[in-house]
């Protein structure tokens, strides 16, 4: 039977395979990573994610119910989790940032895509732990390490994500391979870094914290330059 004749009044799942099937039909092509979802939708979930994980972050900074006396003592109390609400907010803006950017280079997106962004999901998702270890227990080693190995997965399909855009070119806009290039460095001289930071952490976990802050300095006025050079 020709499969684009098929009916499948079945649920999504189903649709989804059908839609494979009907898409492998037309191109010719048999591959498991065959185009399977519009670009928009992919964003547009991504965005509300990133959304409501930015927004779950400040729910761990807490003042408990006592007397206008107590307060001053209890906003420097919350300090250590003032100051991880906001370099994880920072963080997680520049990681938004950067998923545009590639997003928006792509023009199909396949089986591995779809899943590599799911990943990169989760692990932002997963950012609000490390984020309210941090703020209950400043300066120590264990929440450090987690923090900074969260980063470094992130990090890490990060990079396998424009790696594989490179590898299939006819994902990507025409112009992407000289960008791949110059966006290449940019996850050395970041994770380098944060492997030092890593490494200090059960010895010196204020100076891994304060490479943290250093690191996403520089990456935010590397991005700050980036848009302004885009912009011109």
């Amino acid at each position: 039977m020709d499969e684009v004749g098929v009916r499948l009044p079945i649920g999504p799942p189903i649709q989804m395979c059908a839609s494979m099937r009907l898409g492998e039909g037309i191109s010719g092509k048999k591959s498991l990573t065959q185009v399977i979802m519009d670009k928009n939708r992919l964003e547009a979930f991504s965005d509300g994610v990133f959304a409501i994980v930015i927004t779950l972050l400040v729910l761990d900074i807490k003042i408990p119910h006592i007397g206008y006396q107590a307060l001053p003592g209890e906003l420097v109390a919350a300090l250590p989790s003032i100051a991880s609400y906001v370099l994880s907010f920072i963080v997680i803006g520049l990681y938004w940032a950067f998923h545009h950017f590639y997003v928006d280079k792509l023009k199909k997106i396949d089986g591995t895509i779809l899943f590599l962004n799911i990943l990169t999901l989760l692990l932002i998702s997963f950012m609000p732990f490390p984020t309210s270890l941090m703020g209950a227990y400043p300066l120590t080693p264990i929440p450090v390490l987690m923090y900074g190995l969260t980063l470094i997965a992130t990090n890490l399909v990060g990079l396998a994500i424009i790696y594989y855009m490179h590898r299939h070119p006819y994902l990507v806009n025409e112009k992407y391979a000289a960008h791949f290039f110059k966006e290449l460095p940019v996850y050395f001289w970041v994770n380098i870094p944060y492997l030092i930071a890593l490494a200090m952490a059960f010895a010196h976990p204020a100076i891994s914290y304060f490479m943290f802050v250093g690191i996403l300095v520089a990456v935010s006025i590397n991005l700050w330059m980036r848009l302004d050079r885009q912009a011109r």
